[in-house]
């Protein structure tokens, strides 16, 4: 979460203002708050560790909460097979396109990708970078 909180103070579309500490289910809690384009995000985190107790985002008319966090559980490898199980139905088809058909694509299937990206996503406008973002 440090990392997360740092990214957005150092992002000129965010501002994060600190909250202070508070408890929350009997843990106690510091919490950041960031407001960016179309995105707030209220961020409770334990102050040794870091890790995420809650989590509140607002996007335009959405808003999210995350609690009851847990980290390094066992997970069965199973359920993160890549193999599409019997019978289930191809990928969607965006055109003529298909995210499968990057896996192996040429580089003109990505130039396709991105065009049809930013025509269906973007209203026609191909975003200044591909960076993630935060919201």
């Amino acid at each position: 979460m440090r990392n997360i909180i740092t990214d957005l103070q150092n992002d000129p579309d965010f501002s994060v203002e600190p909250l202070g500490e508070k408890e929350i289910d009997g843990r106690t809690a510091k919490g950041f708050h960031a407001t960016g384009p179309d995105v707030e995000l209220t961020i409770w985190a334990d102050p040794q560790t870091a890790l995420p107790i809650r989590t509140e985002q607002k996007w335009h008319q959405m808003q999210f909460t995350c609690t009851d966090f847990q980290f390094d559980i066992e997970m069965d490898e199973s359920l993160f097979s890549m193999e599409i199980p019997e019978g289930y139905p191809a990928p969607p088809m965006v055109g003529e396109l298909s995210i499968a058909a990057l896996l192996g694509g040429t580089e003109q299937d990505l130039v396709e990708f991105l065009r049809i990206y930013a025509e269906i996503i973007l209203d026609g406008a191909f975003p200044e970078d591909l960076s993630p973002r935060y919201g």
